[in-house]
């Protein structure tokens, strides 16, 4: 029983901690956002009381009647913690840079995408099912306040493993974007396709990635419109409280 109050202790600082730094950067930047539909995960979870850091990079372009156009670049930064025997939590900060809204050159969005995603895991870490949650913050230039919007995006993983060097991952998903004030939500379906690489996978990996989105035609968006790209990512795994540090305590 200590142990678990510990852990939780422990846990709740390190959300707490983050959330902080997430919100007190939120209001540094305005602009416009886009969400680019990477996943950088598999369907295993965290161990309890371990702690995963991951640094991501992702491109994302369109293709409408033919022609292909780059939409711009993704960075981002999430935290992941592991709560359960088959539950997770991860947050996560990403900020784009475009070229689609200023011919060619490269612009900073300077809006901000702050995602949780909870993680529940099946089958040894064969199946999981994903529900991140987006929220997008940016200031209006006209009149100058704080407009949010927000994506959620269930997802099925299904991971393939070779020991615990490769492992292999795909992704479907439904993302439904809502935009608020009285305009309609915007519904796309796709998938992500990706490996993780490591000499432990438990420890670190790095993870490519590829995706594929059809948003859904309606009154805001135009048909025959296909999003697809890139994701690269590095993982680092840390154990930030074990059995074996609580029995050392004693």
């Amino acid at each position: 029983m200590k142990t678990n109050s510990t852990f939780r202790k422990v846990t709740f600082r390190v959300i707490v901690c983050a959330a902080i730094l997430i919100v007190g950067t939120m209001y540094i930047q305005d602009g416009y956002s886009q969400i680019w539909p990477v996943n950088i995960d598999g369907a295993p979870v965290l161990k309890p009381g371990q702690l995963e850091t991951t640094l991501f990079f992702s491109g994302s372009y369109s293709l409408y009647k033919g022609k292909s156009e780059t939409y711009g670049y993704l960075p981002g930064i999430k935290i992941g913690f592991g709560i359960a025997k088959n539950f997770d939590l991860k947050l996560a900060y990403s900020r784009g840079f475009y070229t689609f809204l200023s011919k060619g050159k490269w612009t900073d969005s300077k809006a901000n995408n702050i995602t949780i995603s909870p993680k529940v895991s099946f089958l040894k870490g064969i199946l999981g099912i994903k529900v991140p949650f987006t929220f997008i913050l940016y200031n209006n230039d006209y009149d100058k306040k704080i407009n949010v919007y927000y994506t959620i995006s269930p997802r099925v993983i299904v991971s393939l493993h070779y020991k615990q060097y490769v492992e292999f991952n795909m992704s479907p998903f439904f993302e439904v974007f809502i935009p608020g004030e009285g305009i309609k939500p915007i519904y796309s379906v796709g998938g992500n396709f990706g490996f993780a690489f490591s000499t432990n996978l438990q420890r670190w990996s790095v993870r490519p990635e590829a995706f594929l989105s059809y948003p859904i035609p309606n009154n805001n968006i135009e048909s025959d419109i296909i999003i697809f790209g890139w994701g690269l990512a590095a993982t680092f795994n840390f154990d930030v409280f074990t059995k074996k540090d609580a029995s050392s305590q004693k």
